[in-house]
């Protein structure tokens, strides 16, 4: 957008900040048709909302559920009072709304009044209507209402729905309820069937032993496993000796065997090793205590037998040195233990025994676990069986007490279904209230979207005129073709009058003032607001120039009777054939330039420079020129004229298309130009008298008393608004001669 066009989304913003002025510019001039659409509309909407139903009469049913009942021996459910009472009552509040509740009732004797009055068939169309809630001020109460046009409808409902609820569910609330009781004798069938079931397998178990108690088994075959395993390792430990034999005399050469080698491989050695060494020891404490020498008998004795003992090892040694150690016994503790062949075969038949024994402890712990396992589910479901039969003595006990003979239990009916009497409401009269608001809206809002979204300018006071920043708004009239409102006539001529001083207010003193009078489209009034704003400067004493630079329309040349002139643009560029063109007219101070025939086809001869000289030579010899140009949006001779004149004047006519303006304000800005007054034509008659002054008022009603016995001569057809100034200026015309222009 150019720096000198308006930012007209910001201004629009702006002036719809007050949504009540808003409002009013959408209605104004539409008020008595927007409130008779309005009252029509809500009187028939009204008429139809109280129309749309009827009367409702309210059934009301009561159900009582009990939270405990008196307790005869046992403490049950029944006598004790529930933990989450308030969401028992809740759940049952929600069973009543059930599908096969209604169900139900649609399908018991007491339906038939609805069957016969009303068309509800379904449980769907129950249930919209059906209200069931717990009673807020006594936690026992569910309350059970409907509400329908037909009160024996209303009370056949909330009957049948109240006695198909008890009859479904009004046992559950009984500690004999048959139900329970049936499912309990059944529970104990079973249970007792299952108990014969297991004993009969744990009498097959103990038959396939022969005896109950399994532990002495057990434990005895324990015992033999462990025996077997004992003498299995004795005879592995000789083994293993025979194996450390064979490994040790492999490792070690039998030549080079020293003694210490020989006691690994040699118990024998090794024990006869050790005895001499307690002798050695023995022999050396009794020297050393008793202070004996070695010649002493008891040393000697002792010697011998270190000597003897020396003398065994040298030769087992030897023995085991020559190389045949096949014969070489091997001992334990002593004594000679069997052979490796022997020892060989009494493990492997260990073996045998011990595995026949793990077989059969297996088997027996196998045994002993399921006969465990079929005692706990016997007693388990023995237990069971004794609970039934203490539900039962229980139910049996306590319901033969008197005082429950003739109750269901909790859930009992507490107040049966009221007959209502009269409408317990009444909603036509806000339905008719409802209609009304809503239908009377419809109207005034359609109004209001069409104004809203209208893109034509209505009033003076829109947003795009004061955007236009030309500081003097004026409006004008529609009058139509005539004037026979005189009174409006006079009051539309001061109009014209207002917008004349405000140009001369702001007008230099002493210096001609040039306007450039254009419109943003053809039909805006143009040419006849020209015409009355020249009467006006010209009666206020001003010498004014009617210019007309409108080379395709010429509404000034053949409004005042020069359709046929020569040619300005031919004469544009010369002032002495400018002169010759200017002509008088019936208006004292009034004079017209007009633009000559067929000019339309000479438009391209303009140029800036040219319609700058024009401009000023015509300002040595006139107070105020008013030049007609073609619209801004379409023609050549309005760009040039605009940033050319001291102001431009922006005719806008009402029912204009508010995009078109805005591009034509946009226009002259973009020129250069500047709108010095904006003056809407054609407003509304209404709009006029709010708009003018009280006192412009009072004094055109009295110009228009003292002008009703003048006669009315015809005039030239230059709009209604000068027409009116047309009439004023005859009359000082018919006594005054004519002035000429001086030129």
């Amino acid at each position: 957008m150019n720096a000198s066009q308006m930012n007209w989304e910001s201004e629009s913003e702006q002036a719809h900040t007050n949504v009540f002025v808003l409002v009013h510019r959408m209605l104004r001039g539409k008020y008595i048709l927007t409130l008779v659409l309005a009252s029509i509309f809500g009187l028939v909407g009204g008429t139809l909302g109280y129309m749309s139903q009827e009367p409702q009469f309210k059934s009301v049913g009561l159900i009582r559920i009990q939270p405990t009942l008196p307790k005869v021996l046992y403490d049950s459910e029944q006598s004790t009072a529930p933990k989450m009472f308030s969401s028992f009552v809740s759940s049952q509040a929600e069973l009543i709304r059930n599908g096969d509740v209604i169900q139900n009732a649609i399908e018991a004797d007491e339906w038939e009044p609805v069957r016969r009055l009303s068309s509800i068939s379904t449980p769907s169309d129950i249930q919209r209507g059906l209200s069931v809630r717990p009673d807020r001020r006594a936690q026992e109460i569910i309350t059970v209402s409907y509400s329908h046009e037909n009160p024996l409808v209303s009370t056949a409902i909330v009957g049948s729905v109240m006695n198909a609820y008890l009859a479904k569910y009004g046992k559950e609330g009984s500690i004999d309820n048959p139900e329970i009781v049936n499912a309990l004798k059944k529970r104990r069938v079973d249970l007792m069937a299952q108990r014969d079931s297991l004993d009969s397998q744990i009498a097959n178990r103990v038959s396939s032993v022969g005896t109950e108690n399994l532990t002495p088994l057990i434990q005895n075959s324990l015992l033999k496993i462990r025996q077997f395993d004992a003498e299995r390792k004795k005879y592995s430990d000789q083994l293993a000796m025979y194996e450390q034999f064979e490994d040790s005399k492999s490792n070690s050469g039998s030549d080079s065997m020293t003694i210490e080698e020989a006691m690994v491989v040699d118990p024998m050695i090794a024990d006869l090793f050790n005895r001499r060494n307690g002798l050695v020891d023995a022999r050396e404490e009794m020297m050393i205590s008793e202070g004996l020498r070695e010649e002493h008998r008891d040393v000697r004795r002792i010697t011998l037998m270190i000597e003897n003992s020396q003398t065994q090892i040298d030769k087992r040694l030897e023995e085991l040195r020559s190389g045949d150690i096949a014969s070489v016994p091997i001992y334990e503790d002593g004594k000679q233990i069997l052979s490796q062949n022997v020892l060989n075969a009494r493990i492997a038949r260990i073996d045998e025994s011990a595995g026949i024994e793990q077989a059969k402890l297996g088997e027996l712990n196998t045994i002993s676990i399921n006969l465990e396992s079929l005692k706990e589910d016997r007693s388990g479901v023995q237990q069971s069986i004794s609970e039934v039969n203490r539900r039962l003595d229980q139910i049996d006990t306590e319901s033969q007490v008197d005082n429950m003979k003739d109750t269901l239990g909790k859930i009992s009916i507490a107040g049966k279904a009221t007959e209502p009497r009269e409408p317990t409401s009444d909603p036509r009269k806000k339905l008719a209230l409802v209609g009304f608001v809503g239908a009377s809206s419809l109207p005034i809002f359609v109004v209001l979207g069409l104004g809203y979204f209208s893109h034509k300018i209505q009033y003076s006071d829109d947003n795009i005129l004061s955007g236009a920043s030309s500081g003097i708004i004026g409006m004008l009239p529609d009058l139509g073709a005539s004037l026979a409102n005189q009174e409006l006539a006079t009051a539309s001529a001061f109009a014209v009058h207002q917008i004349r001083s405000q140009l001369q207010i702001k007008a230099e003193v002493g210096q001609p003032q040039v306007y450039c009078v254009t419109s943003p489209a053809p039909q805006d009034g143009k040419t006849s607001m020209i015409i009355a704003l020249g009467l006006s400067f010209a009666e206020s004493g001003d010498r004014t120039l009617l210019l007309d630079l409108d080379f395709i329309g010429r509404g000034l040349s053949v409004h005042f009777g020069y359709p046929n002139a020569d040619s300005l643009a031919e004469a544009i560029d010369s002032e002495e054939q400018t002169n010759e063109l200017i002509q008088d007219t019936d208006f004292e101070g009034l004079h017209i330039l007009p633009a000559g025939y067929g000019d339309d086809e000479r438009v391209s001869r303009l140029a800036p420079r040219s319609v700058a000289r024009l401009i000023k030579h015509v300002r040595k010899d006139f107070d105020t020129i008013l030049i007609d140009t073609g619209p801004i949006l379409g023609s050549v001779e309005a760009v040039f004229v605009a940033p050319q004149a001291d102001g431009v004047i922006m005719v806008v006519g009402r029912g204009q298309y508010k995009p078109l303006v805005k591009k034509a304000i946009d226009q002259v800005n973009a020129v250069g130009g500047h709108i010095i007054a904006t003056v809407f034509n054609r407003a509304s008659i209404h709009e006029l008298r709010e708009a003018s002054s009280s006192m412009s008022v009072h004094f055109s009603r009295q110009v228009s008393r003292q002008q009703e016995d003048v006669d009315n001569r015809p005039t030239m057809r230059v709009g209604p608004v000068a027409g009116s100034l047309f009439s004023a200026k005859a009359k000082s015309v018919d006594t005054q001669p004519p002035r000429s222009t001086g030129s």
